[in-house]
């Protein structure tokens, strides 16, 4: 199992490297959990990142940080629309229409994936840094699903991209 505090210190790591205030970590109320499927959220209002204590328990510790990257870049998403900074303006319309008018994760059957909400660019960027992250800080990777592995990949490519360009 892995402890809040081990996910707390990813967040913290990813929150620096992205430049963003570092989101509270914490496990949602099982009451607030919707989708059973659904291993963490971001929750803007608060600014924080809230796991489904169960998923955690039982779940991998390589798919819990995947999850906990893929929230903080949610958080970027909220704060890079929000102060108009770190994307060019033709991304943040896209992030803010996609999440203005996003589809909502479907409840799905085991082994399922909601296609439509997981195309979405936003949900592709989140997705895409979450390996990134897998693959920069634990020199991993986990799953990609064959239908949108080849834009995930780009995305992943275009980050390395980045990052190199930042460090330099």
């Amino acid at each position: 199992m892995t402890s809040l505090t081990h996910i707390n210190e990813a967040v913290q790591k990813a929150s620096e490297q992205l430049n963003i205030p570092t989101p509270t970590v914490t496990y949602a109320r099982e009451s607030d959990i919707l989708n059973p499927a659904e291993t963490a959220y971001f929750n803007p209002l608060s600014y924080g990142i809230y796991f489904n204590p169960l998923w955690v328990k039982n779940a991998n510790p390589l798919e819990v940080l995947l999850s906990a990257y893929m929230q903080v870049r949610y958080a970027y998403q909220y704060y890079a629309i929000e102060y108009h900074t770190n994307e060019p303006a033709e991304v943040l319309a896209i992030w803010q229409k996609e999440k203005h008018h996003n589809l909502e994760p479907k409840t799905v059957f085991e082994d399922e994936m909601d296609l439509d909400y997981i195309k979405q660019a936003y949900v592709l960027d989140a997705i895409a840094y979450g390996h990134f992250m897998l693959l920069e800080r634990h020199d991993t990777v986990s799953m990609i699903p064959e239908e949108i592995k080849k834009q995930v990949l780009e995305l992943v490519n275009q980050m390395k991209q980045k990052s190199k360009i930042k460090s330099a």
